[in-house]
């Protein structure tokens, strides 16, 4: 146990009054024994039952997956539990814990846990997206302190969810010939990385124009080359495609 504030001075009468005495300790039942230079020493006639205190920390109690794919809730999802300054539970509900990375560009998703009765914050749905590579989680609530994961999670590359143009096409073109630079698309996840999927069906389009040999399909790479595209459309216009 460890006490604060812990001396009283007498006044006139003998009496000591003590000021802000506190205990610091794991719950339980604790007898307070008071004792004075040449008088010896006397015990509290009862014990003092010392319950959990104030929140002042969180605790990670089920750590987060140490590997998961980009945009993809992790398969095993933290708990967080609030704690008083002597490690014990603190049965404070409706504080909100939020999950950051202690370093690193990441966009997390479902970023959120709301502590129950018991002071327990259950996470669900939590992602990250981010170039792939490893990422510890933070978790931090308004008054207490952060705590971070014991171990970093290997964020992989996730599902496919965008596109990117990694050959941009002729710039110039006739009408109804064929582009002498053809485009080449890439599948990208969610945080930016390529994703190796083959079968996916990429189309072009251009507002205005008429587009010919418009589809390609990714290859094992993710990559989709497009051959023979060509536009037709009235003359000496710009066409954007899409």
């Amino acid at each position: 146990v460890t006490l604060a504030n812990v001396t009283a001075t007498t006044n006139i009468s003998g009496v000591a009054t003590f000021a802000s005495l506190t205990m610091t300790a794991v719950t339980g039942n604790y007898t307070l024994r008071f004792s004075a230079p040449g008088l010896g020493s006397i015990d509290a006639p009862a014990a003092t039952a010392l319950a959990a205190g104030p929140a002042t920390q969180l605790a990670v109690i089920t750590q987060p997956s140490v590997s998961g794919a980009v945009a993809t809730a992790l398969a095993t999802q933290p708990v967080l539990q609030l704690r008083d300054v002597a490690g014990n539970p603190a049965p404070q509900a409706n504080v909100v814990v939020t999950a950051t990375v202690v370093s690193g560009a990441v966009t997390i998703s479902n970023a959120t846990a709301t502590t129950n009765t018991s002071g327990l914050a259950t996470f669900s749905g939590l992602a990250l997206s981010a170039t792939t590579g490893n990422y510890t989680l933070r978790f931090g609530a308004t008054g207490v302190s952060s705590v971070n994961a014991t171990a970093a999670t290997a964020l992989t590359v996730g599902p496919a969810a965008a596109l990117s143009v990694t050959v941009q096409p002729a710039t110039t073109a006739s009408v109804a010939v064929a582009l002498t630079t053809q485009p080449s698309v890439q599948l990208r996840d969610a945080g930016g990385n390529a994703v190796s999927q083959a079968g996916v069906l990429v189309t072009a389009t251009a507002s205005g124009a008429t587009v010919s040999r418009s589809t390609a399909p990714s290859n094992a790479s993710g990559v989709a080359p497009f051959s023979g595209l060509a536009l037709s459309g009235p003359a000496n216009v710009s066409y954007l495609l899409t």
